[in-house]
Order: structure tokens, then sequence, then C-alpha cells
């Protein structure tokens, strides 16, 4: 009878061991349904709301003196040019203008030199990118290179943009002087001259009263609307840390989850949200559609090293100017990574298949030094229980939870689009 009432107790026991091995092995803890891998078209649903446009403004009084050619540098320019000439070098007077122009556009140091007209003027000047939204009250990552100039760069972006008219006027009085007298100047020797004309400028630039503000668009229900956002922390545009985080001041922003990339081999698919300028500000498109971010899709090609014993991951999904900040993905939507930098050929164009990105581990260093824990928000996991109800193509109960979310929360992200989507769905099958 011990024998039995023991075998008894030792078959109970396996019996409890083998119920606690089949719910581990069946998958229902929450961790496991956390990591589980989605659909990409499920990857961009779940996060597109929470990835957001970054546009950095600076606003600044300038002060620039007009620039003229050095007389004397200009004279000794012709007797060279005249020496080319009688040589045979230079066959025409045209010749000599294209020769004249090169000089000053190769070295504007030596002969572009401020005149005593003093042009005064308030400019506006700004860059966009793509950042994530890490927590419901309005935490937001993205590049440190999209929120943060240095003086020198920064000084370049305001002769470039907020000089563009006087830039412009002052070419524009260059080719009427020169038609006038029955001359013209090649596309790219205008181009060159333009440079030039650009680097005095930056050079002699004096800036006062800098301001700047940062703000984070997305579609808002019917509304577009950029929300001004604090710079909280920030790193080094590479080789260094390039993140920044960002504090919007706005409650229920939806947001997106960070995942792990310790584990992430070459080959691992990858996806990227984000804003690539050449199609949020295509010609062709409608305004209305600037604010549709873009999905792309490759996968892990390496993890690279850095310097300062960091590593950055080499993807090859398809990235441009604009995608800066925007978050790489993994098969379970969780953002694994930062979009920072590509690759450029010897003639500046971005080598395609090449494109670098910041772990999400450096994402996770920076929130914790703030004292910040990314988490989603109540309406976030509701809007996701509904496009999962969606995408089983359980129309009434996600037809059901989006206009529960849309009473709770009217500007939602996305909520209208899929409501008619629904209705359409829930037509065709009458």
């Amino acid at each position: 009878m011990n024998h039995l009432h023991n075998s008894g107790k030792f078959m109970a026991l396996w019996s409890i061991v083998m119920l606690v091995m089949l719910f581990i092995s069946s998958g229902c803890g929450d961790e496991e349904d956390d990591v589980a891998v989605m659909t990409p078209r499920m990857i961009a649903d779940v996060n597109k709301p929470g990835v957001v446009m970054i546009t950095n403004v600076y606003k600044a009084k300038i002060t620039v003196p007009s620039c003229t050619v050095s007389a004397e540098q200009s004279q000794r320019l012709m007797v060279q040019l005249s020496a080319r000439m009688r040589q045979g070098e230079l066959r025409s007077q045209q010749d000599v203008l294209n020769a004249y122009v090169s000089a000053i556009a190769q070295h504007p140091d030596q002969y572009l030199v401020p005149s005593a007209v003093q042009i005064k003027q308030d400019v506006e000047a700004g860059c966009m990118g793509s950042g994530f939204i890490v927590t419901q009250d309005g935490y937001i990552v993205t590049n440190a290179h999209v929120v943060c100039a240095s003086d020198d760069n920064l000084k370049e972006i305001l002769a470039q943009e907020g000089l563009q008219q006087i830039i412009k006027t002052n070419i524009q009085d260059f080719q009427r002087t020169l038609s006038g007298q029955g001359y013209s100047v090649s596309t790219d020797l205008l181009d060159s001259l333009r440079q030039a004309v650009i680097e005095f400028y930056a050079q002699h630039l004096q800036v006062t009263d800098i301001r700047q503000q940062v703000y984070a668009s997305y579609a808002m229900g019917n509304r577009k609307e950029g929300i001004p956002c604090a710079v909280k922390k920030h790193g080094e545009p590479a080789p260094g840390k390039d993140i920044a985080i960002l504090k919007a001041e706005k409650d229920d922003m939806p947001t997106v989850q960070l995942g792990d990339d310790s584990s992430l081999k070459a080959g691992d698919k990858m996806f990227v949200l984000g804003f690539p300028g050449a199609a949020t500000f295509n010609q062709f498109l409608a305004q209305d559609g600037k604010l549709e971010s873009s999905f792309t899709s490759g996968m892990l090609s390496a993890r690279k090293a850095m310097e300062n014993n960091w590593d950055v991951l080499q993807i090859d999904a398809a990235i441009t100017h604009g995608n800066s900040g925007g978050p790489v993905l993994d098969e379970t939507g969780h953002v694994v990574g930062v979009v920072t930098f590509g690759s450029l050929d010897e003639q500046g164009s971005m080598v395609q298949g090449m494109n670098f990105a910041i772990p999400v581990g450096i994402v996770k260093d920076f929130l914790k030094e703030l004292g910040v824990k990314p988490e989603q928000g109540e309406l976030t996991k509701q809007y996701h229980a509904a496009v999962e109800a969606f995408n089983q193509a359980d129309y009434d109960a996600a037809d059901e939870q989006f206009c529960e979310l849309q009473k709770q929360s009217p500007d939602f992200p996305y909520i209208k689009e899929f409501l008619d989507e629904i209705k359409k769905k829930l037509n065709e099958n009458q």
C-alpha cells in the first residue's frame, strides 16, 4: 500500500510538470504573444500612427555684407587671362569670360570681398526628418542631426535657405549684365558661382536672436497639425550616437513598442517607416498625402563596429533624406533600431542597400538617463486590438472597437480610414 501511495504521489507530481510544460509550449503566456511574428501589412498598420514627421525650424536676424569682386584681384586675373589669350590657349572673349567666372567660383575666398552695403533681414530656415512616439504623454525619439545643428552648419543652412532670394538676385543681375553685352555662361558654371556666393555669405554672416522650434506632425482625424516639442536630450551626429529625445506636451498619443536588438543576426527581416523627402514632397502628389509615412523592407546585412566601442546595424531597406530618425522594425513589429545615415558614392549620390541604424539598446540608455519608461497607452492597445480584428476579417468586431476608440479620441490617426474600409467590406458581404 505504501508503495502504491508513493507511486500516486509521483504520478500526481509528473502530471503537474506535464501541464506546466504543455502551457509553456502552447504559447499561452503573455510574453509569447508579445513577440508573435506579424505580416508586413500588420506591422505597418499597428505602427504608422506612432511614427511622426519631425520639422526643425530656425528663425533669426542676419546681417551680411553684399559681395563684390576685389578690383585688385580682378585686374591681376585679367592680366593672366590676356596672356593666355595671346598664347592661343583662350581663343575668344567668351573663353576669357568663362575662365574668369571659373576662377572666381573655384577660389571665392580670393576674389570675393565684402562691400560697404550691409544686408539686414529676418530669415527662416529648416529641415525635416522622422521620429516615433514611445510614451503616450509625448516622449519622441529621432536623430540628433535632425534637431541639433552646429554653429557652422546653422550659418550655412541660413545662408542657403534664408538668403535664397538675395543669392538668386545676385546671379540674375550677373546674367543680365552678361546678356546685355552678348555673352552667356553655362548652367554648370552658374551653379558653381552660386555655391561660391553661398560660401561667401556663410563666412561673413552675423546671426543674432536665434530661435528654434521643433514640431512633430502626424495625421490627426481630419486635421493635420504640428505639435511643438522640446529637445530633452541629444547625442552627437555620426560618428557619434545620433539620438535625440523630444517631449511634446500632449496626452493620449499613439505609441510604438521598443524591442531588443541583442539577438539580431544577418538575414533577419527589417522594416522601415518614415518620411523620405522624395516621396513626401513629390510635386505630383497631393498635399494631403504628405503625412502618410512610407513603408519599406529589407534585411539586416551586418552589425558594424563604430568608434568608441559600439555597433550600428547595416540594413538594405530603401531609405533616403527624410527617413533619418525613423524606426527600424523587426518581424514582431517592435522597434530594433533608428535610421541614422546612408552611404554616398563619389558623386555624392545615395548608395541604396548600404544604410545604417542605431540599435534600440542605445535609445533605451538615453531614455533611462531621463527617467523615461517607454510604454504603450491604453488607446494604442485598443487600436491594436481593432486592427487585429480587421486583419482577421472580423469586421463587426473591428467596427465596434474602432467606433469606441473614435468616441474616446476623435483625433486618433487612421481610424476614419479603417471605418471607411470596414463599411466597404460589410457592404460587399451583404
